[in-house]
């Protein structure tokens, strides 16, 4: 609805501030230019601000970046992280589930901060009531939430490690897999290989991460099967080492179920160590 004129919507076609989208059956997706994407559910009305939205009836799911908010009813959610939904009917009770990341709900009666795998309950005139989102509160299946992603890193950096007489240059390539947790927690584990002008090796690295949106840090450890080369006599040595890492990561959604991955690892071994790699991952 554009004032009181009736737009049907089709793919491709721009909505506008003060824009209000009403859903019978199908969903709608919009892309919000330099934010991420807005999918709104059937039975859904929702109106366009210059803040974010304004949340009137049914279902969204929210997958942004950048400052953003939705207004229902009292309660604005303000996104600190990337994925949540809204849920509410038109009596102003509702729900606000959290995905990825964190989202700030302020009502009349508080505040709450939730994170990934909770939600905060909304009823009028009562204190916002923060807990796990059961069974009930759940997705259901065309509102999947993806927690593993999966894909190849390329990069390089320095190799130290036992086996070597110093620092070298190598050159690393990995897949990379994680698991999101509840919470801003996440597990995720590499394989792949590094060559460097006097060794190959296979690292295995398992992380534990803690995130902040699409920034998160961890701490890894590393696992090193290789093989040394000596030219003089010429020989081949089995090579088996380790290492620790702190990490820094980015994961950016793309596309819904596609990521822009890059990783910072520095550490040591024998010695100072460091690899920086980046990618795409998808979520299965």
């Amino acid at each position: 609805m554009r004032g009181t004129e009736r737009v049907p919507l089709a793919v491709g076609d721009a909505v506008y501030n003060t824009d209000l989208i009403v859903t019978r059956r199908g969903r709608v997706r919009v892309t919000v230019e330099g934010k991420g994407e807005i999918t709104v559910y059937d039975d859904t009305r929702v109106a366009l601000e210059d803040y974010g939205l304004r949340h009137e009836l049914g279902g969204l799911l929210i997958e942004v970046q950048d400052a953003f908010r939705v207004q229902y009813a009292q309660t604005t959610a303000s996104v600190e992280g990337t994925r949540f939904r809204v849920e509410g009917a038109e009596s102003g009770a509702g729900v606000v589930i959290v995905e990825e990341g964190l989202v700030r709900v302020t009502s009349p009666d508080g505040e709450v901060l939730v994170a990934a795998g909770e939600q905060a309950a909304i009823q009028p005139g009562q204190a916002l009531v923060k807990e796990g989102a059961n069974a009930r509160g759940r997705a259901p299946q065309q509102r999947r939430y993806y927690p593993f992603s999966i894909g190849p890193q390329l990069g390089g950096g320095l190799n130290n490690h036992i086996g070597l007489a110093g620092g070298t240059g190598a050159i690393r390539a990995d897949v990379l897999g994680r698991l999101r947790l509840p919470g801003p927690f996440a597990v995720s584990m590499t394989g792949g290989l590094v060559n460097s002008t006097t060794t190959s090796h296979f690292p295995v690295t398992t992380s534990f991460e803690f995130w902040l949106g699409p920034v998160g840090f961890g701490a890894a450890g590393d696992l090193m099967l290789g093989v040394k080369e000596s030219c003089d006599p010429p020989s081949r040595t089995l090579v088996v080492s380790g290492a620790g890492h702190v990490t820094a990561n980015v994961s950016i959604p793309v596309r819904p179920r596609w990521l822009f991955d890059a990783r910072l690892m520095a550490g040591w071994s024998a010695g100072p160590q460091v690899f920086a790699t980046a990618g795409m991952s998808f979520r299965p």
